[in-house]
């Protein structure tokens, strides 16, 4: 395990001191870092921990996990349910889930999440050739992988390289003219504190894609990291990604890495039999999505890409009164910008309440 770096300036988490000893001993989840986007709000309850959520239109809408150590998550969950009515909470895990159970909510699926535990990773076997032959492939052709403020320096050319290489990886996208929002904490280009940032560099030293990594915490010290940020301007290299990702693992096992997050694949198995996962309408409509809105965006790619890592997957839920998952869903729909409004628009600015017991 790691100690919190103190290096650099960070806009995510100067955000809030208020939150900061909370997302040091109790953000162990890999949506955590995510929760300080200066986008999202807070419900902050005095001495115990806080809650992230947006605002869409009249809809409160909670995001991810609460900060909070687990034997209070009851009493945080009860008094912003109680404070600030959600309309859902998207992106939990199944204690959580289990939470709002309790508390009268339905819970659904809404899609899978991945982890490599570092330890036991390995690139052997049959099911992990393609990531073993972009590996070999990339050290022959002479790719690198750098890290930013120790082999490439943390200058404004650096940060604008990065920009540029993000516009050209929207251009590739099935969705060209805007990024998801919300579910996927905004993109700074500037040193953060406890993030890895990493460059691709081509064999002329020319940086060719990066990946942002966000800390993961646990009683005062970083014990993994969430793979947030995977971006790429050329398309030189097959696989690079899988090439970039292994170095970096491998980078990080060495400091003591526990595991590291993938992230959300949206949408994947949902339909899968689950006590917290509650029949009906939603879950078909949610598979129906996956299996036919490749135009939307690319569901089956990114679930397909995050398999081949051969990762520990689980469930992650949303939650929302019986009768109505829909509006809450489309809310958050209008979020993320997935029907062409731009986030921007749908998100207040940040601001947080606190509530006393």
């Amino acid at each position: 395990m790691a100690p919190i770096s103190s290096s650099g300036q960070s806009e995510i988490l100067m955000a809030s001191d208020l939150r900061l000893d909370y997302l040091h001993n109790h953000g162990d989840f890999s949506t955590a870092y995510s929760t300080l986007d200066p986008g999202l709000r807070s419900f902050l309850l005095e001495g115990v921990g806080y809650q992230a959520y947006a605002v869409q239109g009249r809809r409160v809408l909670g995001l991810f996990n609460p900060v909070c150590a687990g034997h209070d998550r009851s009493r945080l969950l009860q008094a912003f349910m109680t404070t600030l009515r959600p309309a859902g909470i998207f992106q939990v895990d199944g204690e959580t889930a289990r939470c709002y159970q309790e508390l009268g909510l339905r819970t659904h699926r809404m899609g899978m999440e991945a982890a490599i535990m570092v330890d036991g990773f390995q690139l052997s076997g049959a099911p992990m050739r393609m990531v073993r032959e972009a590996c070999n492939r990339g050290r022959r052709l002479g790719y690198e992988v750098a890290e930013i403020g120790r082999e490439v320096p943390a200058s404004p050319a650096t940060w604008a390289r990065l920009q540029d290489v993000s516009r050209r990886w929207l251009a590739t996208r099935i969705v060209k003219t805007r990024e998801i929002g919300v579910l996927i904490r905004r993109a700074v280009y500037a040193p953060e504190d406890g993030c890895r940032k990493y460059v691709l560099l081509d064999p002329s030293g020319e940086i060719e894609g990066y990946q942002v990594y966000d800390p993961i915490f646990r009683m005062g010290c970083i014990t993994g990291y969430t793979l947030t940020f995977a971006r790429f301007a050329q398309d030189r290299l097959k696989g690079r990604h899988y090439f970039m990702t292994v170095a970096v693992l491998g980078r990080l096992h060495k400091e003591g890495c526990v595991r590291i997050e993938l992230g959300l694949s949206p949408l994947y198995k949902v339909m899968e039999e689950d006590p917290l996962n509650a029949s009906g309408l939603l879950p078909r409509l949610m598979n129906l999505v996956y299996q036919h809105g490749g135009m939307l965006y690319g569901f089956k790619g990114l679930a397909l890409h995050k398999r081949k890592y051969r990762g520990k997957e689980r469930p992650t839920y949303l939650a929302a009164p019986a009768l109505i998952p829909l509006s809450a869903l489309f809310g958050l729909v209008r979020l993320t910008g997935l029907l062409g409004r731009p986030r921007s628009q749908a998100v207040e600015p940040l601001a947080s309440l606190t509530a006393s017991e």
